[in-house]
């Protein structure tokens, strides 16, 4: 089965549980009320196809987080590739990192009197958080060599 080709299961109500579950978590963030109308349809509208949800969902938080690039999609797995590739950095078995080139810049996050910052929690937790600075934060954590 292609990956374009994978539907989305809503048998269980996941999609209102996460949403529920980032108002509880976000709505005492500072710049929650100007994102969240945006970022809700992510959860709320019943998406076929899950590409076409994360394909939105990547649209959202690059607009909200001004970053600007292009998105492009292959029609077969590619083994080389040009660009860094953290397409293996995320394993459910492995611990996350990604490389020294990048380091992730610290922000004041919703329960940071609580506990210390925590990195790559998520963009929806860098765009609730920080705002109109949130690409700022990415540039930072961008370390040259």
């Amino acid at each position: 089965m292609c990956t374009k080709d994978v539907e989305i299961d809503y048998d269980t109500p996941w999609n209102q549980i996460h949403w529920k579950s980032i108002e509880a978590a976000y709505n005492s963030s500072p710049y929650y009320i100007y994102y969240k109308d945006d970022i809700e349809p992510i959860f709320t509208k019943k998406w076929k196809y899950l590409l076409d949800m994360n394909h939105y969902a990547l649209e959202v938080a690059m607009e909200c987080s001004s970053v600007t690039a292009k998105i492009s999609y292959t029609k077969e797995w590619q083994r080389d590739y040009q660009y860094p590739d953290f397409r293996d950095s995320i394993q459910p078995k492995k611990s996350f990192s990604f490389d020294e080139s990048f380091r992730p810049e610290s922000y004041r996050q919703v329960f940071a009197l609580n506990q210390p910052f925590i990195p790559n929690l998520s963009i929806l937790d860098l765009i609730f958080n920080k705002g109109p600075e949130s690409l700022i934060v990415l540039e930072k954590s961008i370390k040259a060599d």
